[in-house]
């Protein structure tokens, strides 16, 4: 007497026995219709056929987002993917980052002898809204593909720094040098 799924993408019950005692009306009807369906699908993909291609067209890739003292660090997964697949934008009106692209199926057409398809394929796209107001130093960004992840950094603009510009004095022994100093440190 359980409602955990068990078989999930084997073609078994999705939903075992169920106590009659919960006194749900027209639970059986719906158990059997998605039973039905769950067995139709894993039949295609035993077949070697995919799946209504809606249901992989766009797929949104898993992310972390660090939100650092200087920088804001994005990872995205994206296994399979070689960097000229990934289009990567920086959308500094809205304060985004936007990854597109396409993961593709490596063999040429589905082999017969396929059971069970559970990798996705087709297009990606993902509009990341970075935290907060603060603005990014766009000639910074860097992003890198490392073992399926791409690495993205985005470094933050600091609001507020304070620049402290020394002026020099002419006939001083600086005279014609411009030094500049941000937050304590001198240039």
């Amino acid at each position: 007497m359980s409602l955990i799924p068990g078989g999930f993408g084997f073609g078994d019950e999705v939903f075992h026995d169920v106590n009659p005692s919960m006194g749900l009306r027209g639970f059986d009807d719906n158990k059997r219709l998605l039973n039905s369906l769950l067995r139709l699908d894993n039949s295609l993909a035993g077949q070697g056929r995919t799946r209504d291609s809606r249901w992989n067209s766009i797929l949104s890739p898993p992310i972390d987002v660090f939100d650092h003292k200087d920088y804001y660090g994005i990872h995205i997964s994206l296994p399979g993917v070689s960097p000229d697949e990934i289009n990567l934008d920086y959308d500094s009106e809205r304060n985004q980052l936007v990854v597109r692209g396409e993961i593709k199926r490596t063999e040429k057409k589905l082999s017969e002898n396929l059971r069970i398809n559970e990798r996705r394929t087709g297009s990606f796209s993902r509009r990341i809204n970075l935290p907060g107001l603060t603005k990014v130093k766009e000639e910074g960004i860097t992003a890198e593909l490392n073992n399926g992840v791409l690495e993205v950094s985005l470094p933050k603009i600091v609001e507020g720094t304070k620049t402290l510009r020394r002026i020099n004095i002419k006939g001083s022994k600086n005279e014609g040098r411009i030094s500049s100093v941000e937050s304590g440190n001198e240039t």
